[in-house]
């Protein structure tokens, strides 16, 4: 029994020990804890700008032709606060962040201090004040309000809230809260606006706008009229309407009219004598057939035609028919090139409704493919060496000048139009080709080549001659 006794008392002995060991191992191991808790807290508190600068994103740069300096400098300043970035860095920041071209623009400002310091050493108030002044300089207030009150009108399309959103960003460019007195500066600039007077304004424009009154833009307009007037007079001489005779005028216009007269009355017995030549339907070059110059790589093009509106669907069904029965064009059902249709309305006589012309869109297809003819155009002084030595001149015009050339069978077919109502061979010179202008001029100068008196440029012709019979022969 005595034995059991003395084991559970060496038992109680140990597990004291132990859970004193244990205690002090605790303690020490808490105290080795606090003390590395302690080294980290003295470095967070000696190095803070080093771990927020590694924390710091990426902005963006400035970029003049798409934001505007005040909305950036806004949107930094916003980015800083987001960032907690410290005052002293913000420079730094928005130096780093910048495109080459800005950084070199914000050296130039170095020189421009006084004494020079280093562009890494400029505040943030400094590149904001060279920045403002570089991208967005003063504005002449006077040229805001004039130009303010000269936009009166609405654009096409324009709806209420966009005409109200553009009035207020006009309106916030004319400092209208620094105007001391409303009547003068409302007489004033409607003045101006009403003015219609380039030297005038420009001269207006020059006065301080503290002394810009209504009165003073008064005087100023008076002046610059007057001295323009008395300059003119100098130079040119001094010649008002009073020095016309009335009597005179009326001679002058009763000649004219009477020339005119007689004028009208030649062009119609001309028509009635020549009445092949000046019929209203559509003539052709006798003879002759045009062959247009392709590339020997030419590959054929076939557009699909394209929806024709139902507005239209009657006049162009009507065009088609009338180049048909004129020649211009042939209905087909087999071709591998095919040219979609531009539709164009020409004014004709007053009254008269205007008709519908149809082309090819040959810059989508040929045009690429077509050889360059090189045929020279003349020039104005070749064309008034022609006319020279006479008095009287007539001009004659071809109407549909091109159409009145023929095509040979592979251009008829390379310059097919794909239409809504099947493909149509090119019976005729098109206009809208390239080469077209080259070709009627060398066509023009042959057919004129042995007529004396005459100047051809494409489809206006110009006869000299001393006096009406001898133009007639010509």
């Amino acid at each position: 029994m005595s034995e059991i006794v003395q084991l559970i008392s060496l038992l109680q002995q140990q597990l004291e020990s132990q859970s004193t060991a244990h205690r002090l191992q605790l303690e020490t191991l808490c105290e080795a804890q606090q003390k590395q808790i302690n080294v980290l807290a003295a470095q967070l508190t000696s190095a803070p700008s080093t771990s927020v600068s590694m924390s710091i994103p990426q902005f963006s740069t400035f970029d003049s032709a798409s934001v505007l300096w005040k909305d950036y400098r806004e949107r930094f300043i916003t980015f800083v606060g987001a960032n907690s970035i410290p005052k002293e860095k913000q420079a730094l920041v928005l130096l780093t962040n910048q495109s080459t071209t800005n950084y070199k623009l914000l050296k130039t400002l170095e020189v421009q201090q006084t004494p020079p310091i280093e562009v890494n050493d400029l505040t943030l108030d400094d590149i904001d004040k060279f920045m403002e002044e570089h991208f967005h300089p003063r504005r002449f207030i006077v040229r805001e309000r004039f130009k303010f009150w000269c936009d009166m009108k609405r654009k096409p399309g324009e709806t209420i809230q966009e005409r109200a959103a553009r009035i207020r960003h006009d309106a916030a460019t004319c400092d209208c809260s620094s105007i001391q007195k409303p009547q003068d500066e409302a007489m004033r600039t409607r003045f101006m606006c009403s003015i219609n007077n380039e030297p005038v304004l420009k001269a207006i424009f020059k006065v301080p706008n503290n002394e810009k009154t209504f009165s003073k833009a008064i005087q100023i307009a008076l002046e610059t009229e007057e001295g323009a007037k008395v300059a003119k007079e100098t130079i040119h001489g001094s010649k008002s309407s009073s020095d016309f005779d009335e009597r005179e005028m009326n001679k002058v216009r009763t000649e004219i009219g009477t020339e005119v007269l007689e004028l009208q009355k030649v062009c119609k017995d001309l028509c009635n004598e020549f009445t092949e030549l000046f019929r209203p339907e559509l003539g052709c070059l006798r003879d002759f057939e045009l062959e247009i110059a392709f590339k020997r790589d030419t590959k054929p093009i076939f557009c699909k035609p394209e929806t024709v509106p139902f507005a239209i669907v009657d006049d162009l069904n009507q065009a088609y028919e009338v180049g048909i029965k004129c020649g211009i064009w042939e209905y087909t059902q087999f071709c591998e090139y095919g040219t979609l249709v531009v539709l164009i309305r020409k004014v004709s006589l007053q009254g008269q409704k205007p008709k519908l012309h149809v082309c090819g869109d040959y810059s989508a297809t040929v045009n690429q493919q077509l050889e360059i003819h090189r045929y020279p155009m003349p020039n104005p002084e070749n064309l008034m060496q022609k006319l020279s030595e006479e008095f009287c001149f007539t001009k004659i015009y071809l109407a549909d000048s091109y159409n009145q050339i023929k095509l040979g069978p592979e251009s008829q077919r390379k310059l097919a139009l794909s239409t809504h109502r099947g493909v149509l061979l090119q019976k005729r010179l098109p206009f809208g080709i390239t080469s077209a202008p080259a070709y009627f001029q060398e066509i023009m100068e042959q057919l004129t080549c042995d007529l004396e008196g005459v100047a051809v440029f494409l489809d206006d012709f110009v006869v000299r001659g001393s006096n009406d019979r001898s133009m007639r022969i010509v």
